[in-house]
């Protein structure tokens, strides 16, 4: 049932990172709320991950990993030039859009590291390899970018 449940998010997770092109031609506040949603799916994935991890259930890991592999190469384009913090009320830092390359690197980082997840978790590593690369994910992918490119919260 967990496998059947997994397998449901992450297609509906890539169906809405299929639509995502699309949508982003709306007005800066609709867009951000479209990458909010799409941010707080990224979370669910990552909150999933954070319990399966520990527990030792590779398949739960794998499945949802996969899911913020299928998302990461999206991310740049949830952030078009207009969509900062300066012009409608968000997070992103307008460093996203002087520093592009990197902003860009950071969400192929991401893919990277979720990948490397994804695979170890296919492989059948145990729990501490699991919550190993996990913390890479982490620290590396999702930091790699909220660092330099998110304000904090008010």
């Amino acid at each position: 049932m967990r496998s059947l449940v997994a397998s449901a998010v992450v297609a509906a997770t890539l169906f809405l990172a299929s639509v995502l092109a699309p949508a982003l031609a709306a007005e800066p506040k609709e867009t951000v709320d479209l990458r909010n949603a799409v941010m707080w799916s990224i979370a669910a994935h990552l909150n999933q991950i954070k319990a399966a991890a520990p527990a030792g259930d590779a398949k739960t890991v794998a499945a949802h990993a996969a899911a913020l592999k299928g998302l990461a190469p999206h991310i740049p384009t949830m952030f078009p030039e207009g969509t900062s913090l300066e012009v409608v009320e968000n997070r992103a830092k307008p460093e996203i859009w002087a520093d592009w390359d990197k902003f860009v690197e950071a969400a192929e980082v991401m893919e990277t590291r979720a990948g490397e997840l994804e695979q170890i978790a296919k492989d059948g590593a145990e729990a501490p390899a699991l919550v190993a690369a996990f913390a890479t994910l982490g620290k590396e992918g999702c930091g790699g970018c909220h660092k330099p490119f998110r304000a904090p919260k008010d």
